[in-house]
């Protein structure tokens, strides 16, 4: 039975979330076995990449988004075919990298009820971006009072 993602919960998001890694897993596997005879290296790095994300590129949470904003957003390396006239005119020392590169796309996945209940209240763009522009105003005015401490000597810059 289809469910609105608002009324998902947060086991539900999770697996899905799960399910959607392991998939790009498996997508990276089948691409990279595709790709082993032609191009080892290429399917070398794939298969790395199929062992799981790297934590370290991973973002964190936007600490501006409201609690009540709902999404599933998650974000893969997709490999791109370049087309034959675009690798001409690249340079020589680029040519032997061969004609796949990898795009970071970032994707978000939402029914036309979250959006719209997105749009409201705490959750909305106009509120979030008014959190973002309060917190980049408290930072400016510590930064003044730094300016402003007595006994200290400014600097130029």
């Amino acid at each position: 039975m289809a469910k609105n993602f608002k009324d998902l919960t947060e086991q539900e998001i999770l697996a899905l979330a799960i399910t959607l890694e392991e998939e790009d897993g498996r997508i990276y596997g089948e691409f990279a076995q595709s790709l082993k005879e032609n191009y080892p290296a290429t399917a070398k790095m794939l298969s790395e990449m199929q062992a799981g994300r790297d934590d370290d590129l991973t973002p964190t949470d936007n600490q501006f988004t409201a609690d009540e904003y709902r999404i599933i957003h998650f974000i893969v390396d997709m490999p791109v075919r370049l087309p034959r006239r675009l690798l001409e005119r690249a340079p020589p020392s680029a040519r032997p990298l061969g004609p796949i590169i990898f795009v970071i796309c970032e994707f978000q996945v939402i029914d036309r009820e979250t959006e719209s209940s997105n749009e409201r209240g705490e959750a909305s763009h106009a509120k979030y971006k008014e959190r973002q522009k309060r917190a980049v105003m408290r930072r400016l005015q510590l930064g003044m009072r730094e300016m402003k401490v007595p006994g200290r000597k400014r600097t130029k810059t």
